[in-house]
């Protein structure tokens, strides 16, 4: 029996579509840098937490030193300012694949591949909406700037994808179909898993409780979403070690919302004009305009008279399926556009994976035509986005192999001092240093790091066994700190012992 081209040409879509991460992240690498995966080291604060922490967990399981700011460790556990998640869970993923500078990018890869694979299992689109999808998957520039480094935003897109098929699937289930068990409780485990790497998840499910609910009740789905939102939160504060200067939810909420209103507008005035003068713009601040443009269009199509019953020819009942995407859009998206100002300048990494979740959720709610405005303007930011790419991945990929020298180096020179020990207290595996030097990577499995901010932010005495100090400044800040014992001098600084520490065995010498 024969097979007519035409029947093979969703599968080849969906297989491109699927595939699409990969061979974006190759050609930008060979285009932009001559460069491959396999050139990758991180560098940069936050890669330099992900990829220290995830060598940690998968060496030391809970038990390194603290990770955090300033000495203020989480309530629970020993990790940092992202939490155990994620550390968790590319440590459990590296015990099939191994632990290296490139790791984490073929670790993106293959997460962003799997997630469009079962995106488009669950939707099963027809040609015109697959198509759609292949070009969004080929255009969706920020999926694609963080898909190259090690930072928690490539999870985040995978997460999203995920749950846009997954929410697609509940939305299409007729109420007289009812659920099976099973869907509800492996859908909400895995939204509670992913509310633990990133929150404000959490909030989606307001809405799903409302459409797996049996009745017409409203308050017994509130208070479902809320006890499940609450216990999120909880176990969200208490597994995060405190960010400088917020120390609690409220102050987050005051600083964010309260002290940014002004400087937002500022800087949304000051994008405008240069706009119209031709003038430079960083890429993810386009990002942000194009999260208001998914706002104003969505906004649009929900608010659109829905069909009327073609027999009775009366209103439908109140449409609580309409709820998630209604939710999501107004809700989600505008939280975490307000919650990331720092400054008046939003961070478009953080939003952009909601915005992909609701550009696939609501493509399957809108006319396929106007689902094209948004390839229509990733493609418009294509130029922004490649200059920005470029300067900011540089360093990461051309200069690869000197980083890697001088991190075998710095690794060399602490060696005979500092190392991971298994039984004593964590504030002897921990380290304190006033900036975030990209050599750190070379430190033990298990020795953690405190990033400093502020100095006056230290309570005495100073608890962590190692300080780095990178410059007379920085000795300076530490000055009120009097019992720093020399150890020895590195390219990034010099390395002191904490005699006023815990620990009472003094490191090995040379």
């Amino acid at each position: 029996m024969s097979v007519k081209p035409a029947s093979l040409l969703r599968p080849a879509i969906g297989a491109l579509t699927a595939l699409a991460p990969a061979l974006m992240l190759l050609l930008l690498l060979c285009l932009g840098f001559g460069a491959l995966p396999s050139d990758y080291t991180p560098w940069g604060s936050d890669q330099l937490d992900y990829w220290h922490e995830t060598l940690s967990m998968r060496e030391a399981g809970f038990a390194p030193g603290y990770y955090g700011y300033e000495e203020h460790p989480a309530r629970i556990g020993r990790y940092g300012g992202h939490g155990f998640m994620f550390p968790l869970f590319y440590a459990t993923l590296s015990r099939l694949t191994g632990w290296d500078f490139a790791t984490p990018v073929y670790l993106n890869t293959a997460l962003l591949v799997a997630a469009w694979a079962v995106f488009l299992c669950m939707t099963r689109p027809g040609l015109g909406r697959s198509l759609f999808f292949l070009a969004l998957s080929l255009t969706f520039t920020p999926l694609f700037y963080w898909q190259g480094v090690l930072m928690q935003e490539p999870v985040q897109f995978a997460a999203a994808i995920v749950l846009a098929g997954w929410c697609a699937l509940l939305l299409e289930r007729k109420r007289e179909n009812r659920l099976t068990a099973a869907f509800p409780v492996f859908f909400f485990t895995f939204l509670f898993l992913v509310g633990l790497l990133r929150f404000t998840w959490a909030f989606l499910a307001v809405p799903l409780f409302f459409r797996i609910r049996t009745d017409r009740s409203v308050v017994k789905p509130l208070l479902t979403a809320g006890a499940f939102i609450g216990l999120e939160l909880a176990l969200y504060v208490a597994f995060v070690a405190p960010y400088p200067y917020v120390t609690s939810v409220g102050t987050m909420f005051r600083q964010a919302i309260g002290g940014n209103a002004a400087p937002l507008l500022a800087h949304f005035h000051y994008n405008a004009t240069e706009v119209f003068t031709n003038q430079a713009f960083f890429y993810f601040n386009l990002v942000s305009y194009e999260i208001f443009f998914f706002l104003l269009v969505s906004g649009v199509v929900l608010l659109r008279s829905r069909k009327r019953d073609d027999v009775s020819q009366a209103p439908r009942a109140f449409p609580w399926e309409a709820l998630a995407p209604s939710f999501l859009i107004v809700f989600i998206i505008a939280f975490f556009f307000v919650i990331h100002i720092i400054n008046g300048i939003i961070i478009g990494k953080h939003v952009a994976p909601f915005l992909l979740f609701g550009i696939l959720l609501l493509s399957g709610r809108m006319p396929l035509k106007y689902s094209w405005l948004f390839v229509i303007i990733n493609l418009l930011l294509f130029p922004a986005f490649l200059a920005d790419y470029r300067s900011a991945h540089y360093t990461s990929y051309v200069r690869s192999a000197l980083l890697r020298q001088y991190i075998g180096e710095f690794k060399a020179k602490i060696a005979p001092y500092v190392r991971y020990e298994p039984k004593v207290s964590p504030w002897c595996n921990t380290m304190v240093m006033v900036n975030f030097p990209g050599v750190i990577s070379g430190l033990p499995a298990g020795v953690a790091f405190n990033n400093v901010y502020a100095s006056d932010k230290l309570q005495e005495p100073l608890k962590s066994q190692y300080v780095l100090v990178a410059s007379q400044g920085q000795r300076d800040q530490l000055a009120r700190f009097n019992d720093l014992e020399f150890l020895t001098a590195t390219q990034y600084g010099d390395l002191y012992r904490n005699k006023s520490s815990l620990c009472f065995a003094a490191p090995a010498k040379p």
